[in-house]
């Protein structure tokens, strides 16, 4: 989307986590919570990216490296409102619109946020706010609406009264704004409010007050709303980030005998009629060919299948390639480096690693070290 930055506030501890770790630094599905939004975000079209940084940021710093995005710092968390003043000064002339994202907020698609971009320039409005219907709405800020359906106020739960609290329609705390708009209102917010802090949707009310709107797109899907504060959440948040990916996986022709059971990173790829047995793990920026038989139990990490590769039952592979129509395990483990040759065999708790002038087993049927060693049958079993 041309002209359009975002700013990602990941400045928080996450008390709640009881980590060392900030909590946008935890992972959920193999990646950093920041990473998925980012991720989102780049997705959705949006290339210029500011994090706004604060407690632990030497552990965020290599995500932000990885999109090539700029650091604001929030040296003291007083609150969203202060983060986006921070992320606006370190955005460049060129952005008119500021999407605003919170770096805890994993489940949010980039589909979601090029319709939030698009509904308020729709709508003419100086702003957009991503809402979701929640059953147990504990813990998040209510949307009120006026009688037009705009935002009329955003109300924080600690300074919601009885009636204000009984909303389900809560702020997912992922914006759209017209820049003007904020870099007017920004300096206006008070922390008059019962944390002491400057709450960015106070903006609601600065927008009335000026007679502009702010309006509202509900999520169809109230995972996207969901931020991360505890442990429990965060698996919640991984369960949920593995099914999306198998989900995508089948849809794409690739048979998975038991999602229940199967991991596959968000970077892996899987090809057509390829079949993933039970208690399977694929992890890394792995590779999978056409027509692949990965077996109960194997991990392949970081790895190339080639077409018609089978992994037996158990075994490891790890930065290593596998080229067409080879045959590894049972209970076989590649080490780093390994590159087996087209149509070989690879058997039952055979061990390979890379070696000087041995770096390669091609088209032949492997079961022991001796076997290996030198190229021929010296072993007298194989």
């Amino acid at each position: 989307m041309k002209n359009v930055s975002a700013i990602i506030l990941a400045a928080g501890k996450g008390k709640r986590m009881k980590s060392a770790l900030p909590k946008v630094a935890h992972t959920a599905l193999g990646r950093p919570l920041v990473w998925h939004v980012a991720t989102s975000a780049m997705k959705a079209g949006i290339r210029d990216m500011v994090f706004v940084l604060g407690f632990g940021r030497d552990k965020v710093l290599p995500t932000v490296e990885s999109f090539g995005g700029r650091v604001a710092i929030q040296e003291n968390q007083f609150g969203t409102g202060d983060a986006a003043r921070c992320g606006l000064k370190e955005l460049p002339k060129e952005a008119k619109e500021v999407v605003v994202l919170c770096g805890d907020a994993p489940l949010l698609r980039p589909s979601t946020i090029r319709a939030l971009v698009m509904m308020r320039r729709r709508k003419g409005a100086v702003a957009s706010v991503l809402t979701g219907t929640l059953h147990d709405p504990k813990g998040y800020g209510r949307i009120v609406r006026g009688s037009d359906g705009n935002v009329a106020r955003i109300v924080e739960e600690k300074d919601a009264d009885e009636t204000i609290r009984q909303i389900q329609e809560v702020n997912s705390g992922t914006y759209a704004f017209d820049r003007g708009f904020l870099e007017a209102g920004l300096p206006r917010l008070t922390d008059v409010n019962a944390q002491r802090e400057f709450y960015l949707t106070d903006l609601v009310l600065e927008a009335l007050a000026t007679g502009e709107r702010v309006v509202p797109m509900l999520s169809g899907d109230s995972d996207e709303v969901m931020g991360i504060n505890s442990r429990r959440e965060l698996a919640e948040a991984s369960r949920v980030l593995r099914l999306r990916k198998l989900e995508e996986l089948l849809d794409a022709g690739v048979t998975i005998l038991d999602p229940e059971s199967v991991c596959v990173d968000p970077e892996s790829r899987v090809g057509p009629d390829s079949v993933i047995e039970p208690s399977v793990m694929v992890t890394g920026k792995s590779r999978i060919g056409r027509g692949v038989l990965v077996q109960t139990g194997c991990v392949v990490r970081d790895s190339v299948l080639e077409d018609g590769v089978v992994l037996k039952p158990y075994s490891v592979v790890e930065s290593s390639k596998v080229k067409k129509g080879a045959v590894v395990g049972p209970f076989a483990y590649l080490q780093s480096g390994a590159d087996i040759g087209k149509g070989a065999r690879i058997g039952s708790f055979v061990e390979v690693k890379k070696e000087p002038d041995r770096e390669r087993i091609s088209g032949v049927e492997s079961g022991c070290r001796r076997h290996r060693r030198g190229g021929k049958q010296g072993c007298g079993k194989h």
